[in-house]
């Protein structure tokens, strides 16, 4: 499964219109083109010298963003993304390798958990 096919699918899903088949179709779909489009970005890829030249190193955290914003949909949402990203951003100079991406998972996580469980005690209240 991809970040795209994922997204595909779940949001065919809250549309009410997903199933197992279509999840299947759109994962198989991205598994059948994945290898002959990894092999061609490879052999272009290492054919351009400076890729952030033409800004095409901005094409990951672009498309990840496309995909973050179908999905935000309240305060709450919006929040969590908000706060990950600036605990990636600040993690990504105080922590080596790619630990930031995983802290600022766990604690979005968390925060997103601690907000709606907040939400709720306040709506009940």
């Amino acid at each position: 499964m991809s970040d795209e096919s994922y997204a595909l699918a779940i949001a065919q899903y809250e549309r009410g219109a997903g199933s197992h088949h279509y999840f299947l179709g759109a994962n198989v779909g991205i598994y059948l083109v994945w290898p002959a489009s990894g092999l061609v970005g490879a052999l272009l890829g290492s054919a351009i010298p400076d890729p952030s030249r033409y800004g095409l190193d901005l094409v990951f955290p672009l498309a990840f963003l496309g995909l973050l914003m179908t999905f935000l949909k309240g305060r709450i949402g919006v929040a969590v993304a908000l706060a990950a990203g600036g605990l990636a951003l600040a993690g990504s100079f105080l922590l080596p390798g790619k630990w930031h991406v995983i802290v600022a998972g766990l604690l979005g996580s968390g925060l997103g958990l601690l907000l709606e469980e907040w939400m709720e005690r306040w709506r009940r209240s």
